[in-house]
């Protein structure tokens, strides 16, 4: 970073309107609801339908497709323009020709990222000696085209912090999505139907975008001196989204070249679990609090630290909640509802909550970095993130002669990483998040690992299998929590939009 010359390392990204109106408290109340809601149903809809697919595919189904959306994963992390973070942001969001174009960059996007896939898919069906990726890659890749023609009105929309129709856009997709891979599973299970239901469903999701925007089509245009900035916005996020891939996926990449298929399914679906978790709250970062504490900082400096400290009173608690929450229900989940090959990743997933929360506390300070136009310090906060997770597996692996937990809990370093880069950049503009994020980290710690502790007396003592503790322990545990949240977060919004 630092060798970049000055006059580029300076240089605005984004040229933000230097006073707006901040969003009405009742509009951020329900576009908070609406995507917590959202989420939540999208989460909930995705654990019960691996849960029905654990019983019609075996383990080693699931660890060719973890293996597969990594990469695609990979492709897409790589070509990140932030477009969608660029209409949200720029003074011409609204404009015909910004959008036209923002449109046409973004549809170039998806065949190129649907070409890459196809490239790579030869390199990694061989690396990893499972031919079949040569297929699910090419094939699978598909789901970039999807997404590049997706409508740009939709962005619009969440500009205004109007969520209602992106998220159900969001909902139908996984819907048609999990439905696909179900009935193909049903008839003929494999691979193949869990790889090719979120086709599908993207395709689904498109065409019906462009039907509900149908009024206001968005055609492809190109404004040289736009796609130049938009290019230039561009060239921080590429580089700090291909290096979060790392940060994100690489345990999965390391781990997939020496685990057997077996184990290696398992281990992908107990992450899932706790990502899930997750996606409520990083839905809520980028919809809500991004567009949100942009608009307040376009209005002055004092109102950004207001909105910054009202947010995280408001964000983390949740944060908290979802945590403790998935890391304690994980032995339940694995051990009561899935097919009972994959029981071993009940203990994976109370491990992967220590590396989720850290992973959703980086938000905090990537939120208002990126609300300030500053994606050179969140690129950052992603390159520090990747050093030091790829430090954090191998060294954990290697710990004991290939420990899972080792590589497990060495994943989280480079997140805690992540988090202490973002805290510094943020005191570089005046604002102090350093304490709040350090006393909910201490929070978190101490009841998870209470309620972790809880779990095993009940197995010890009252003879209970690990899946009923486990359940026992997450309601018992995350009430307060859940009750903190409404109380502290939830009732207050409701009182609000009632007022206004």
């Amino acid at each position: 970073m630092s060798a970049l010359p000055k006059s580029e390392v300076e240089a605005p990204i984004l040229r933000l309107v230097p006073k707006s109106e901040a969003p009405p408290p009742r509009r951020v109340a329900s576009a908070s609801a609406w995507t917590l809601g959202s989420m939540a149903g999208m989460s909930l809809l995705r654990l019960v339908s691996q849960a029905v697919l654990t019983h019609l595919c075996l383990p080693e189904h699931f660890a060719v497709v973890t293996l597969m959306r990594t990469f695609l994963t990979f492709v897409e992390m790589a070509s990140d323009m932030g477009l969608r973070n660029a209409v949200i942001s720029h003074p011409r969001g609204e404009e015909r020709v910004f959008l036209g174009t923002a449109f046409s960059v973004q549809a170039v996007r998806g065949v190129g990222m649907w070409l890459a896939s196809c490239l790579v898919a030869w390199p990694v069906a061989a690396f990893y000696d499972k031919p079949v990726l040569l297929l699910l890659l090419s094939i699978a890749g598909l789901e970039s085209v999807n997404n590049g023609l997706f409508a740009v009105r939709a962005y619009v929309a969440e500009r205004h912090l109007k969520l209602a129709i992106p998220t159900m856009l969001d909902v139908l997709g996984l819907f048609v999505s999990v439905a696909t891979s179900i009935v193909w599973a049903w008839f003929q299970p494999g691979p193949l139907g869990l790889a090719f239901g979120p086709l599908v469903g993207g395709f689904v999701r498109l065409v019906v975008s462009h039907a509900i925007y149908r009024a206001e089509r968005v055609p492809f245009l190109w404004d040289r001196d736009l796609a130049r900035e938009l290019f230039s916005y561009s060239r921080w996020i590429i580089g700090s989204t291909t290096v979060s891939f790392v940060a994100q996926q690489f345990h999965l990449l390391y781990l997939g070249k020496f685990l057997a298929d077996q184990v290696l399914g398992v281990y992908g679906l107990a992450w899932n679990l706790c990502a899930q978790a997750s996606k409520p709250m990083t839905a809520l970062a980028n919809r809500v609090i991004i567009p949100h504490l942009a608009q307040a900082g376009r209005q002055s400096e004092q109102e950004l630290a207001r909105s910054v400290e009202l947010s995280m009173r408001r964000f983390l608690p949740a944060c908290v909640l979802v945590c403790v929450g998935a890391g304690l229900f994980a032995p339940a989940m694995f051990g009561l509802f899935y097919s009972a090959s994959f029981a071993a990743g009940g203990a994976m997933g109370e491990l992967f909550a220590i590396v989720v929360w850290f992973m959703v506390l980086q938000h905090v300070p990537r939120c208002v970095l990126l609300a300030l136009g500053n994606s050179k310090s969140v690129a950052a906060m992603a390159w520090w993130n990747a050093v030091l997770t790829v430090i954090g597996i191998v060294g954990g692996y290697a710990y004991r002669s290939g420990s899972l937990t080792g590589a497990i809990l060495g994943n989280a370093l480079g997140n805690v990483a992540g988090c202490w880069v973002g805290w510094r950049a943020l005191r570089t503009h005046g604002l102090a998040v350093g304490r709040a994020m350090a006393r909910y980290t201490l929070l978190f710690l101490a009841w998870f690992g209470v309620g972790a502790y809880a779990a095993n007396e009940l197995v010890a003592r009252a003879g209970l299998s690990m899946g009923w503790a486990g359940l026992v322990a997450s309601a018992v545990f995350s009430a307060p929590l859940a009750a903190w949240v409404w109380f502290g977060t939830v009732a207050p919004a409701r009182a609000q939009r009632k007022q206004t």
